[in-house]
């Protein structure tokens, strides 16, 4: 039997004590996957030192009302075939437990990454029609910041217990003001975090972008790409919508605006 299907029921009554609407299972699920993987990663020597960051940090860590999907991390430079190794075994791991999945690798010198495929799991937990959906929790890690304020939180989740190091909201708050102005085609979920961050009291860290090498104008940076995307703004609400645990309140990306004046 597969331990994850064997638990299902247990996993939505955890959710429903959560408050989680019983309407988004496949979230649910995929939730659920997440912190047991994060169980398993912690409890290896090498995580010790690894970063747990990210708009799924910020849900599982932090609390933010709104699922994620990817797992990023920030890992010490040349410490690569280590992570490797840890994501090898956390596979063998779940195998082990009848748990069927595939474990995809992208190494190049330019971006590396995993997926976690997880084989046939919607279909038999009826969350698919299709036998062959797979899945995908995606792990993202790259060795680009330096001068992490290192923060270790218990996470207590769907049965699981261990501590998670990650960083501090101000400086997860800087990440994510940073990538909101990197990326090609902006996420609303960057806008959203941003939002919600400062609603918890964080603030920029500039001691930690000048650590980095980050312009210190970014706020302004910032301002101005919102400026120009300010016409996309129901697009980007439609985009957001599905992923918050209380949809009514999407709009709260409309309060960026305001905000990034007052960081």
């Amino acid at each position: 039997m597969n331990t994850i299907s064997d638990r299902f029921e247990h996993i939505l009554d955890f959710a429903r004590e959560y408050g989680l609407p019983m309407s988004k299972k496949r979230a649910v699920i995929r939730e659920y996957l997440q912190v047991k993987i994060l169980d398993s990663l912690y409890r290896k020597k090498i995580f010790k030192n690894i970063y747990f960051i990210g708009g799924t940090s910020l849900r599982l860590l932090r609390g933010i009302d709104r699922f994620s999907e990817d797992l990023d991390f920030d890992i010490p430079i040349n410490t690569q075939s280590e992570v490797i190794d840890g994501m090898t075994a956390l596979a063998d791991e779940l195998r082990n437990e009848n748990i069927s999945v595939e474990l995809y690798k992208n190494i190049t010198a330019k971006k590396s990454y995993f997926e976690l495929r997880f084989t046939r799991l919607l279909y038999t937990l009826e969350l698919s029609s299709h036998k062959e959906e797979k899945l995908a929790i995606k792990f993202d890690y790259e060795s680009f910041w330096k001068g992490h304020d290192q923060e270790v939180v218990l996470l207590n989740r769907y049965g699981f217990l261990v501590h998670v190091v990650t960083i501090n909201k101000n400086q997860l708050l800087t990440q994510k003001i940073f990538t909101y102005i990197n990326r090609k085609q902006t996420m609303p979920r960057d806008m959203y975090d941003i939002v919600w961050l400062y609603s918890q009291g964080a603030k920029p860290d500039f001691e930690f972008m000048k650590k980095n090498s980050i312009s210190q104008d970014m706020i302004s940076q910032a301002q101005t790409k919102l400026c120009q995307e300010e016409k996309k703004l129901t697009q980007y609400e439609i985009k957001l919508q599905p992923f918050l645990i209380h949809e009514k309140y999407v709009d709260k990306i409309r309060m960026l605006s305001e905000i990034l004046q007052k960081l």
